[in-house]
């Protein structure tokens, strides 16, 4: 991620709100700070109570978006810094970003979890964890790892420096990978007036995978049959897919989520061993339909003509339904 493009702002959205928004959770490690009598057994640490008391003053601003409320829970050269190096210090510049976030992604959405906060030094605080963005309501979760250096100045908690560090991807579980394809269950169709395509989308044992089974049709005979599973690749961090027909062929693709559509990356090869490849774009249109345009498409040296398509959620079968066990 970096801070000096559109997805950029996803780095900086994490990494801004690390030391407000912890009063929805649980700190699991809170030293003393030093030079002071460590609290009783049971008994409330006043710095941690007064950083949680700052998270809910970010909630309120961030609410509100109020960039500048925002900004003033930082030091006067207060930064922020991207897993690349990337900066914006001052002030002034974490505002502007802030602003710019906002009309980027209003709908979106943050959870933090601290993992621990310590304090190595009299005034000086550093607080590790977790977060989670979700910028729409299409939009799949943005997870990271942060740590953040706090210090108190004239009796309040502000940022120092906040850090955006390498996730650990093993800490999140492949269903939750997977969920922002959830809205793919169930059974499509695109009729066109000479050709059908079906589509039926189910999760795999565990939810580890979704499997995609695709039939196009002409006159009510199949020309081609397929199955595809979906899953995550956890050496390459991204999510993929693997395709087979009936033919012979066979194909494989990245999916990555750009703004407002899936971007899926194929490559693969016919029966009789012609390369193929595309780049498609899924974009979700509502609950019951997507739009499927597929372009840069090339088969065996040769260029293929682009083709976009909405498909549609089958609709119920009445007698299905009829003959269906009643609800309990």
């Amino acid at each position: 991620m970096t801070l000096r493009n559109g997805t950029g702002h996803g780095a900086l959205w994490l990494i801004l709100a690390i030391v407000w928004i912890g009063p929805a959770f649980r700190c699991a490690l809170a030293d003393p700070p030093s030079g002071s009598p460590p609290p009783g057994k049971g008994m409330p640490n006043p710095d941690v109570e007064a950083i949680q008391q700052s998270a809910r003053a970010f909630e309120a601003a961030y609410r509100a978006k109020d960039a500048d409320a925002i900004a003033a829970g930082f030091t006067e050269q207060g930064e922020i810094v991207d897993t690349h190096g990337n900066a914006v210090r001052g002030r002034g510049m974490i505002a502007d970003e802030f602003r710019r976030i906002f009309l980027e992604h209003p709908e979106g959405k943050m959870t933090i979890a601290i993992r621990s906060i310590r304090f190595p030094a009299p005034g000086v605080a550093i607080e590790d964890g977790t977060t989670t963005v979700i910028r729409s309501k299409a939009d799949h979760p943005i997870h990271d790892r942060y740590a953040a250096v706090q210090v108190k100045l004239d009796g309040r908690w502000l940022v120092a420096s906040t850090r955006d560090l390498v996730p650990n991807t093993t800490m999140i579980p492949i269903p939750d990978r997977l969920k922002p394809l959830e809205f793919l269950i169930g059974d499509w169709v695109d009729e066109s007036p000479d050709v059908m395509v079906s589509a039926s989308y189910r999760w795999g044992e565990g939810r580890q995978f979704l499997t995609h089974e695709f039939m196009v049709k002409r006159v009510g005979q199949a020309l081609l049959k397929g199955t595809q599973r979906i899953g995550w690749d956890p050496l390459r961090h991204t999510i993929m897919s693997w395709t087979f027909d009936s033919k012979g062929g066979h194909s494989e693709s990245t999916w990555t989520w750009d703004r407002n559509h899936w971007l899926i990356k194929m490559h693969g090869v016919s029966s009789d061993g012609q390369p193929s490849s595309a780049t498609a774009f899924l974009t979700p249109i509502n609950h019951d339909a997507y739009r499927w345009e597929s372009t840069d498409r090339v088969l065996d040296g040769e260029a293929a003509p682009d083709t976009t398509v909405t498909i549609v959620r089958k609709p119920p079968n009445p007698q299905a339904e009829a003959t269906a066990p009643p609800k309990r």
